[in-house]
């Protein structure tokens, strides 16, 4: 007759990492755009992330003025004025959240 084998009692650093097998710990990731080095907010994108959100921006600036043709609707300029709007306010934030700490700077280092 086979009995079955008492399991070995576990030991303290196999609960914690039974109990926590989601929690890993996080390299410190490098900020997509870099900090102006005279005044408030950031400059150009020093991540290829960065460069990518810039170009989306970029082309969506341009594909909603195609679209609205202001030129021949001129009655769609405020339409076009809060699409630029939006768009620059969500550039923002992502500057914000993925760039350099936010602070007035005035040479020195950034």
């Amino acid at each position: 007759m086979n009995k079955p084998q008492p399991k070995p009692a576990p030991t303290p650093a196999s609960n914690a990492q039974a109990a926590a097998p989601h929690q890993q710990i996080k390299a410190p990731q490098s900020p997509w755009f870099a900090a102006k080095r005279y005044g408030i907010g950031w400059g150009l994108p020093i991540t290829w992330q960065g460069w990518l959100v810039l170009g989306g921006y970029l082309a969506l600036l341009l594909a909603g003025g195609a679209v609205v043709e202001i030129a021949s609707h001129p009655w769609r300029l405020p339409f076009f004025l809060l699409y630029v709007l939006l768009l620059s306010a969500l550039l923002c934030y992502i500057c914000y959240k993925k760039g350099e700490k936010f602070a007035l700077r005035w040479g020195g280092k950034p």
